[in-house]
């Protein structure tokens, strides 16, 4: 019999930062690249003062407190600061801005990728950070945990742990796997083991939602739902009721259906628009939008504009027609 070894691989890059929501609003075509706007929209957590905004064709920086401007440049495309560097765009190049509004690197990059460790170039081997403006060998991935075998037993599933601990093969599938905690399906009914084994919640929920935007790792012993994928963040349902976990831990219960959940952001649907809950079950923003981000900074207002948020949730208009 065949066991096969699963190995979780972590690798944080544009094409997998970004949720594709079935919503009209995100189909428009914008001067920027959204994307990568939500992908930057991380770093407003730690830095909100100075943010980008479109005028009359081009992008440049303001203080959003002071509503002076930084610098005198304007661009194609701009995006939020890290804690000192912004990337930015100009006559078709990708170029780094430092906060006193100066190029730190000017634009001469066809293209970039951010991965876990910052911006990549023209897929060169070296990455740079938005944090310390150093480049640096960059790390494609590395392994996170837990990491385990399955073997199969017929048509079911069973565990072999790193610890060399064995579940009997009597589950369906695995549905997804986090850095704590296994989810997975028996008898039609998904509940979650940690990684020793151990059933954290038991084997009667109905439906699962976790963090649609992250590509599945398929193997090729697995064939229909069983798959998995990294994600610390998901909720079950039972019976009406959506419980939600956070790296293996139960956060709250709610009513509220999640559309996904990505970072301690709960995005949920209400009456054809978006609003989002917090890891504790609150409501953060107080009115609902055309679209929001799974970082909760970005979202497209009922004026379709595109704005960010502040770190008090108040909202500021990036992009205008």
């Amino acid at each position: 019999m065949r066991s096969l070894t699963l190995v979780i691989i972590f690798l944080f890059s544009l094409t997998d930062s970004f949720c594709q929501f079935n919503s009209p609003a995100i189909n428009t075509i914008y001067p920027f690249d959204i994307a990568s706007l939500n992908v930057f929209s991380y770093n407003i957590a730690h830095n909100d003062s100075i943010m980008p905004v479109y005028d009359k064709g081009k992008f440049h920086y303001i203080n959003i407190y002071s509503k002076n401007k930084i610098g005198d440049m304007t661009f194609e495309e701009a995006y939020p600061f890290g804690e000192k560097y912004a990337i930015v765009k100009e006559a078709g190049k990708y170029g780094v801005l430092d906060k006193n509004g100066n190029y730190f690197l000017k634009p001469a990059y066809n293209k970039f990728d951010y991965n876990s460790e910052g911006l990549v170039f023209d897929n060169q081997n070296q990455y740079f950070s938005l944090q310390n403006g150093i480049f640096n060998f960059l790390y494609f991935y590395y392994p996170i945990g837990p990491q385990f075998s399955v073997y199969n037993k017929g048509e079911k599933l069973g565990l072999i742990f790193q610890n060399g601990k064995r579940t009997k093969a009597i589950y369906d599938s695995i549905i997804t796997s986090g850095l704590s905690d296994i989810v997975l399906k028996k008898n039609k009914k998904i509940g979650i083991i940690d990684n020793k084994g151990t059933v954290i919640a038991p084997f009667q929920y109905t439906d699962y939602v976790g963090d649609r935007d992250l590509t599945p790792y398929q193997s090729e012993d697995y064939s229909g739902d069983r798959y998995f994928h990294e994600n610390n963040m998901f909720a079950v349902k039972y019976k009406s009721t959506w419980h939600y976990y956070l790296e293996g831990k139960k956060l709250f219960e709610s009513n509220i259906t999640p559309y996904i959940l990505h970072y301690n952001v709960i995005v949920f649907q209400t009456n054809d628009l978006y609003n989002y809950m917090d890891n504790t079950g609150k409501v953060v923003l107080p009115e609902n939008y055309k679209w929001i981000s799974p970082s909760g900074y970005v979202a497209i207002n009922k004026n379709d504009e595109v704005v960010l948020f502040n770190n008090k949730k108040e909202e500021f208009i990036y992009f205008k027609k």
